[in-house]
């Protein structure tokens, strides 16, 4: 093959002599370059894009790439059918229909909470085994935050830009130190479904909790099911794998813990179906034939702007529980003026001539009397009231009137015995004594004088004094003296105490080991006893305690055993001159 080099003005051209000198390549100057393999164009490279005239096809199957990695197609515009191997994914709508997506009912693709926003086409027709569903999908849904965002904005998390957030700062402050986000669908999302939120920048919670409030038996009643939980997330992005519960009208997210610096951000949140028969579900739908169910409510874009059919297209029946409108037609004459109303009530306001004459002639079953209805009366309606007689009038009077509780003086009371408590404080002076009393001394009774006299201590006057008791009970194991209960003794030349005597109350765990008693003052033991079975028993010691010196003395009492257990209940100790 020859070629031939031609300049045709500031165009150079590359042409095939043996083929009638056809132009293959044509080089436009400051314009591109133009190619024409066939003598028709192909393609041309232009300074501001390059126009494909045919297919471009690679040249191997499942082998070459169209962009790379780092560097991708900023925008792919088709108005055919988008294809992933040889299966057909998306149809983009001609006709009457240029603003329609077609989905193929084999596309396993994944359809976010986005796509139910306002920035997804108008509608979507599913085309396959669920033939020609034309499905709505600018369903609204609720999000709500306790508390709000610190910065960015709910919708941040919905507008499907990962440049765009919602941050919480100080999560800690929070109450619990959580942010509790709340998603009302407004509808039942059926078949399995999957969820998941991604985080930005490191600043996650390490604890996520997710939950769905759904119907799983179709009872009608829906409760909060836990689907993840977890303390420990240490990445941007959780999934909760998709579960087979259906019926889903809400998603709550908890989370708390935040990774850095008290902060959470979270970029999208996305809840999808693994294939798009989701949207049968998910959402109202129409079908061009035959028949189908709806699964939501069918609801207008706009409030009281929307026809249902129009004045040419009707629908031949219209089958309802209720139909709620301001006018309904037939044709083109409207219900209220072919037919008559429905049952109703009026208020009297309503009846034009409700009161006019005749009236009370018109009342039927009128009563021939008009007996009172059950009523009461005050005392000053009923004029004769206080007349005689009065007092023979009452019924049930009792016979006798016991008086209300009530107080006298003690000038009153003639008879009788007065508590204790009601005896006041006699000062010595008032009583009736032999003598009068010295520094010291003490009342005793004299029985030469039949009176009370006063004396001085261990004249005669005092005997036996109780200094100390105790029925706390105490145990011990140990085979030595050991201090179990002491006390404190005073001795001067008012209280001369010759003798102590010490009454206690022992026993053994076990009928054939003996509980010991020692009485220590001052260190010193001054007197034993001891016992030897299981029974409390109740034994005294006598002390000498005449030598001992003026002054606070420490008293002890020890016990020891010689196996078992010891316990110690009772303890008295008296003092006498």
């Amino acid at each position: 093959m020859e070629w031939s080099i031609h300049s045709n003005g500031e165009h150079l051209e590359i042409r095939e002599p043996e083929d009638n000198d056809k132009v293959w390549i044509k080089l436009e100057d400051g314009i591109g370059i133009h190619f024409y393999p066939d003598g028709t164009p192909v393609m041309s490279i232009k300074t501001s894009q390059i126009t494909a005239y045919k297919s471009i096809i690679p040249s191997s199957d499942n082998s070459i790439d169209l962009g790379i990695s780092s560097y991708g197609w900023r925008n792919a515009h088709i108005s055919g059918t988008l294809y992933v191997g040889k299966q057909p994914v998306i149809k983009y709508g001609t006709g009457n229909t240029p603003n329609v997506f077609y989905l193929y009912d084999k596309v396993f693709a994944d359809f976010m909470l986005p796509p139910f926003s306002y920035s997804l086409p108008q509608s979507v027709k599913c085309y396959g085994a669920f033939t020609d569903y034309l499905i709505y999908a600018d369903r609204k849904f609720t999000v709500t935050s306790d508390p709000a965002p610190t910065s960015g904005s709910l919708s941040n998390m919905f507008d499907g830009l990962y440049h765009t957030f919602a941050d919480w700062n100080n999560v800690s402050t929070y109450p619990n130190g959580q942010v509790v986000i709340e998603i009302d669908l407004g509808f039942a999302l059926w078949w399995n479904n999957a969820f998941a939120i991604a985080f930005s920048h490191g600043y996650h919670a390490r604890y996520v909790k997710i939950e769905a409030y759904c119907d799983r038996d179709g009872d009608g009643v829906y409760t909060w099911d836990v689907l993840y939980e977890t303390s420990n997330n240490n990445s941007d992005f959780v999934v909760v794998p998709r579960f087979w519960w259906d019926r889903v009208r809400k998603w709550r997210i908890t989370l708390a813990d935040p990774e850095k610096e008290d902060k959470i951000r979270i970029d999208s949140i996305h809840a999808w179906s693994p294939n798009s028969a989701v949207f049968k579900h998910a959402s109202p739908f129409l079908r061009k034939g035959g028949e189908d169910y709806m699964y939501g409510d069918f609801l207008p874009y706009k409030n009281a702007t929307i026809n249902i059919g129009s004045n040419t297209l009707k629908w031949a029946n219209i089958y309802g529980v209720n139909i709620y409108g301001d006018i309904i037609y037939e044709g083109n004459t409207a219900l209220s003026d072919k037919y008559a109303p429905k049952s109703h009530t009026h208020t009297r306001d309503e009846i034009t001539d409700f009161w006019n004459t005749p009236f009370w002639d018109n009342i039927p079953d009128k009563p021939s009397e008009y007996p009172p209805e059950a009523h009461t009366h005050t005392r000053s309606e009923i004029t004769d009231f206080w007349d005689t007689p009065f007092w023979d009038n009452i019924p049930d009077k009792p016979s006798e009137y016991p008086p209300e509780a009530h107080t006298h003086d003690a000038s009153d009371i003639v008879s009788g015995t007065l508590s204790l408590d009601r005896i006041p404080l006699i000062p010595y002076t008032k009583l009736d004594t032999v003598n009068s009393p010295s520094d010291g001394q003490v009342l005793s009774y004299s029985a030469t004088d039949d009176k009370l006299k006063w004396v001085d201590i261990g004249d005669g006057g005092v005997g036996r004094v109780l200094i100390g008791a105790d029925e706390t009970e105490v145990t011990t194991t140990k085979t030595s003296y050991t201090t179990m209960k002491q006390l404190k003794l005073y001795k001067d030349s008012d209280f001369n105490w010759s003798k102590l005597i010490v009454i206690v109350r022992i026993k053994n765990s076990y009928s054939t080991k003996t509980t010991y008693i020692a009485v220590y003052i001052d260190g010193t033991n001054y007197g034993s006893t001891s016992h030897t079975g299981d029974t409390y028993t109740v034994k005294k010691i006598e002390i000498d305690i005449s030598g001992l010196s003026n002054g606070v003395h420490n008293v002890e009492i020890k016990m020891k055993v010689s196996g078992g257990k010891g316990y110690l209940e009772f303890t008295e100790v008296w003092a006498e001159p």
